[in-house]
């Protein structure tokens, strides 16, 4: 396992570094050698002072010298190394306070290497690597020291294991970095009361992929958020387990255990009052035999369930049913600690409800307008076209993927106009051959007048083309322009109702929102009755 541990050291610092992986360990092997045995020169020329005293005054047991020659090498060969470690040790305990680690790493020992003169010599002619940039790989392997410190030394952040292994989605939800969640209110509530339950308060959601399972805990940290939940709930903070980051460089026994245990311990023993719920994505994985497979130990069901049976902390899971019943339920004692939530696909009108949520969302991320007729239309074609995915994951897909192609061809040149191009050149350098040749040659001559008129052709549509491209750039930049005064006009009226001044409210939507929108109506009637440069077809 100390193997492995240094196999993965080894693979980030040289990732980090840029440098062949085999050719580092040889280097490291090599100084290791060396330094040890500089180590040994030092204490060899200390012992062989030592043993020449010993002769001088032993001259009378000449016939056993040689037994003690050899029992007193070994002894300075064994102080010589025990000493040599201790120093070695001594200084990776100091990097591991300094770096506020729980336990001693071969990251710590790699760092005192370093700071051997003839460890960093022998390194840099085998490598060209020096002290400082073994530290600045170590540093940009861990991802979780201070950047643009003044000090030598590798300063790390503060950070709790909840601050590393989980996301808090209810600051999320404050921060309005999480999208609204429409409908779903019998699903929520039935979320709520179990979490209110004062045992067996550990809620886990079963449905198909992309109905909204996740989407639904989304939900509950934006009620959480608004102050829109029972009074046992007010205050909670819903915290979503990283599983990847829980797991990632978790090569020694135990340590994967580790770390779970110190985010629940940090969930259960919280300070200032704080009261948290536990959020676990695709809970199947790390819980049950699905998480001891392959010969495995990382099982945190053996630690979930003592605190789910004590009630000492709210846990929400999700997971497909097909999941639950082949891991989940063959642990009793886990699965009789959950109350199951069932959650179905929407239908195609709530789907559109969905939709209609997210829609500012996408608009704001393409800068692309994206009309009613667009979502309703997502909605019932990704039903009846889609039928192996699920709603509303699949018409949330569908409207991404056209608002991203709608804005790839507002940035990128034309399909039609690129190919144009593409083709002038291939039959311009089809006509710098023919014209060495056509000298000699006279039926290069005539293929070479077909080109010339064809180039001709090309040419007068690029120009077309261009400056219809040219006219429709216009056009949309002129209507992304009413549409962000549109916006900004429809936050004013919102603020202004929000204040309960209906009368500016009114004003402002009888003066200014009828002329944009008369505007907008021009705009878009221009732009569509335009001849369109990126229109299907061959040129």
């Amino acid at each position: 396992m100390v193997f492995e541990a240094i196999q993965g050291l080894v693979s980030r610092i040289t990732d980090a570094l840029g440098i062949n992986a085999n050719g580092f360990v040889l280097g490291v092997a090599v100084a290791l050698f060396l330094w040890w045995s500089s180590n040994k020169d030092k204490e060899l020329r200390a012992k062989q002072a030592a043993l020449a005293a010993q002769q001088r005054d032993a001259t009378a047991a000449a016939s056993t010298s040689a037994a003690a020659d050899a029992e007193a090498d070994s002894d300075v060969d064994e102080a010589a190394h025990k000493e040599a470690i201790d120093k070695l040790l001594g200084r990776a305990q100091h990097h591991r306070k300094t770096m506020n680690d729980e336990k001693l790493t071969v990251e710590h020992l790699v760092l005192s290497l370093a700071e051997n003169p003839r460890f960093t010599e022998i390194l840099e002619c085998a490598q060209g690597l020096s002290e400082d940039q073994i530290k600045a790989a170590i540093r940009k392997s861990r991802a979780i020291f201070n950047r643009g410190t003044n000090n030598e030394e590798l300063v790390p952040e503060h950070q709790t294991a909840l601050s590393k292994f989980t996301r808090n989605l209810t600051e999320m939800a404050k921060a309005g970095k999480l999208d609204p969640v429409v409908g779903r209110n019998d699903e929520l509530r039935r979320v709520l009361n179990i979490l209110s339950r004062r045992t067996k308060n550990n809620p886990v959601i079963l449905g198909d992929p992309g109905v909204g399972k996740t989407s639904l805990v989304d939900g509950l940290a934006l009620r959480i958020a608004a102050g829109d939940v029972p009074d046992v709930l007010a205050g909670c903070s819903v915290m979503a387990l990283d599983m990847g980051m829980l797991m990632a460089g978790a090569f020694m026994p135990g340590e994967f255990e580790e770390r779970m245990k110190n985010v629940l311990q940090e969930l259960t023993e919280a300070v200032d009052g704080a009261k948290y719920i536990l959020f676990i994505d695709d809970i199947h994985t790390v819980t049950g035999p699905n998480a001891q497979q392959g010969g495995g130990v990382m099982d945190a069901s053996i630690l979930l369930k003592p605190l789910l049976s004590r009630g000492e902390l709210r846990c929400i899971g999700a997971t497909t049913l097909d999941k639950y019943r082949k891991f989940i339920e063959k642990d009793p004692a886990l699965e009789r600690r959950f109350q199951q939530v069932p959650i179905e696909a929407p239908n195609v009108a709530l789907t559109v409800s969905i939709l209609r949520g997210v829609r500012l969302r996408y608009e704001k991320h393409h800068t692309v307008r994206i009309t009613d007729k667009a979502l309703v239309a997502a909605a019932a074609l990704s039903d009846r076209y889609l039928p192996d995915r699920y709603l509303p994951d699949k018409a949330i897909d569908l409207i991404d993927e056209a608002t991203a192609r709608v804005k790839m061809e507002k940035t990128l040149k034309p399909e039609t106009l690129d190919r144009t191009e593409r083709r002038i050149r291939e039959l311009e350098a089809e006509r710098r051959i023919l014209r060495r040749s056509a000298v000699q040659d006279k039926g290069d001559v005539e293929v070479l007048t077909t080109i010339e008129a064809e180039l001709d052709q090309l040419r007068a549509r690029r120009g077309e083309l261009s400056d219809s491209y040219s006219e429709e750039l216009g056009e949309m930049s002129e209507l992304s322009t009413i549409q962000d005064e549109i916006d900004r006009l429809n936050e004013e009226i919102e603020e202004a109702e929000d204040a309960g001044d209906e009368s500016k409210a009114d004003a402002l939507r009888m003066t200014r929102q009828a002329d944009l929108t008369k505007q907008m109506r021009i705009a878009q009637k221009r732009l569509t009755e335009a001849p369109r440069a990126n229109k299907r077809g061959a040129p």
